[in-house]
């Protein structure tokens, strides 16, 4: 993780409305994220979003006061450090066959890639980890004839039960 970036997780309505008054305001006030996840809660209409911001603490806390505002959002912090735990998430298909099966197989060993399927000329691949370790593994399938990757995340969640749900 960059020293950069900071990690903000927002709890808000699970509607289009929400998502909308969500980004537009963070577009209105000049906020750009890096990257964005969406996904839902354990509470039902409820969805968690988690947006890695460029900037320092103070940009942090900043976006974190405009967010406060928005009618939809119940709960928003700054997730960025060691209480919480990041994890990222790629979709790697490749050529079948594969043209050194034995050398595909040690990568497998070696990483956190497994094959999740296999069909019509092509093997499906999934990777999971920090965004090093993803990138790193979408980077060595590349000797396969990587044909489409699909990536998601970050996925952020905290060590203790200590996140809460409202303002």
């Amino acid at each position: 993780m960059s020293g950069s970036e900071r990690r903000i997780s927002v709890v808000a309505e699970d509607t289009p409305e929400a998502f909308l008054r969500l980004t537009g305001l963070l577009a209105r006030r000049g906020f750009r994220f890096r990257e964005m996840s969406l996904g839902r809660t354990m509470r039902p209409g409820l969805a968690r979003y988690t947006l890695v911001l460029p900037g320092d603490a103070g940009t942090a806390e900043q976006a974190i006061r405009q967010l406060r505002k928005v009618v939809d959002v119940l709960h928003v912090e700054d997730v960025t450090g060691d209480a919480f735990r990041e994890r990222w998430v790629a979709l790697i298909r490749c050529d079948l066959p594969v043209k050194d099966t034995a050398l595909l197989h040690c990568l497998l060993d070696r990483t956190s890639l497994r094959v999740i399927g296999e069909g019509a000329g092509t093997m499906l691949l999934e990777a999971s980890g920090d965004r090093e370790t993803v990138d790193a593994c979408v980077e060595a399938m590349s000797a396969f004839g990587v044909r489409d990757v699909l990536t998601g995340g970050p996925f952020i969640m905290g060590l203790s039960s200590g996140e809460g749900e409202s303002n």
